[in-house]
């Protein structure tokens, strides 16, 4: 009997306390700043070798800037000595004239990139070169400079 007695009157003050009023406050608005940075990022694409065919005066090839996040005045430069030259492997006192050019055939001396895209160039060693080269395996390096300015 006890059990009986103390089930609904437990029941009860459940009840009253879950229909308690809750008291109404005045509005606080509150606000937060939001913030986030975004730095610049870009990939430079510059072919690690470029094979010339033997007698060939002008090589095609490319410089592309891809996944660029710029500054709305950022750009990147990519920067090159125009003329250079290659070594035979065999007899160093031989060597093939060339010059990097731009795709109407100026001297490749700098590309500007605000944004993603492609410059064709092209590797030119003129005919002159040809006639004088001695049989054997050439190679010259060429440095690429790459910067990025927000000027």
């Amino acid at each position: 009997m006890k059990k009986r007695f103390w089930t609904p009157l437990l029941a009860a003050a459940l009840a009253a306390g879950l229909i308690c009023p809750a008291l109404a406050a005045a509005p606080d608005d509150r606000s937060t700043t939001v913030t986030t940075t975004v730095a610049a990022r870009y990939t430079v694409d510059i072919p690690q070798t470029i094979e010339i065919q033997y007698g060939v005066e002008d090589t095609a090839f490319s410089i592309a800037v891809t996944d660029a996040i710029l500054d709305p005045k950022g750009a990147i430069t990519v920067t090159t000595t125009a003329a250079g030259q290659m070594t035979n492997a065999g007899d160093s006192s031989a060597t093939l004239a060339y010059t990097m050019q731009d795709a109407q055939g100026a001297d490749l001396q700098s590309v500007r990139f605000t944004g993603n895209g492609t410059t064709s160039c092209k590797v030119h060693i003129d005919k002159a070169e040809w006639n004088k080269a001695v049989a054997g395996q050439y190679s010259g390096t060429t440095t690429f400079t790459v910067s990025y300015t927000t000027a």
